[in-house]
């Protein structure tokens, strides 16, 4: 099983993500929750089961190079939307004992619309 998402709204660094209100962190995850959501439900409208282990790859797109985050910060900014991914049942949890080799795999690209977009596919490897 595979699960394709996109996301249109831009994808903050760990340090912009740190530094806004709880209140507009809570708003950011529930906008990206109802953007996720709603392509879920575009590209998959049976019911849905959570994948162990998962491997999953989310690229995010940045208008420009020079945008580019180091990869902590990416990480570190990417983590609201690996807690949607739980929230939706695509995968049982984010904990390194539930993704393939322990993580997520992240990149960068450049694209002229910000956003990101996230592949959640079954994996029969063994944790390493």
């Amino acid at each position: 099983m595979k699960f394709e998402l996109d996301m249109l709204t831009p994808v903050p660094s760990l340090n912009q993500y740190l530094r806004w209100h709880w209140t507009k962190q809570r708003r950011y995850r529930k906008v990206i929750s109802g953007e996720l959501w709603v392509s879920l439900r575009q590209n998959h409208p049976g019911k849905i089961t959570p994948i162990n282990p998962a491997r999953v790859t989310i690229t995010v797109r940045q208008r420009q190079a020079s945008h580019f985050m180091d990869d902590d910060n990416m990480r570190g900014g990417c983590k609201p939307l690996m807690d949607c991914l739980v929230d939706l049942g695509l995968i049982k949890d984010d904990a390194p004992e539930f993704l393939v080799n322990g993580c997520a795999e992240y990149r960068q690209v450049v694209d002229k619309t910000p956003g990101a977009h996230i592949v959640v596919e079954e994996s029969d490897a063994v944790n390493v």
